[in-house]
């Protein structure tokens, strides 16, 4: 009787090391499970952090290109109303001499069609 209930005993320890084994590896294949639900969770952020940053690196990067675009276009226009502006102040000043030669040859007709003074007390 006594062997028999240590035998029992022993076969009774045995079930519960192998139920205790059943459940720790259950535990660990839980563990595993969530560890790598986490990692996959990990990187799918990752990835996503990076497809935003990438987003937002794009719609700066076209800010940045209108942006430029806009400057040179004021720039080109600033360039085009300096250059009329320049071209204008030539032709007045080229029409200033022109009117002042005109002036000038109407002038001297004028003096040498006037009698002179001098050849009158002659």
């Amino acid at each position: 009787m006594l062997k028999e209930s240590y035998d029992h005993h022993l076969e009774h320890r045995k079930k519960m090391k192998e139920q205790q084994k059943v459940t720790e590896k259950r535990n660990d294949d839980e563990i595993k499970l969530y560890a790598n639900a986490k990692r996959k969770m990990a990187d799918l952020r990752k990835k996503r952090e990076g497809e935003l940053f990438q987003s937002f690196q794009s719609h700066q990067q076209a800010m940045v290109d209108h942006l430029a675009t806009l400057i040179k276009e004021q720039v080109d226009d600033e360039d085009s109303r300096i250059a009329k502006a320049v071209a204008e102040r030539d032709q007045k000043r080229v029409q200033e001499e022109e009117d002042a030669k005109l002036k000038r040859a109407s002038m001297q007709k004028e003096i040498l069609k006037a009698p002179s003074p001098i050849n009158e007390f002659k």
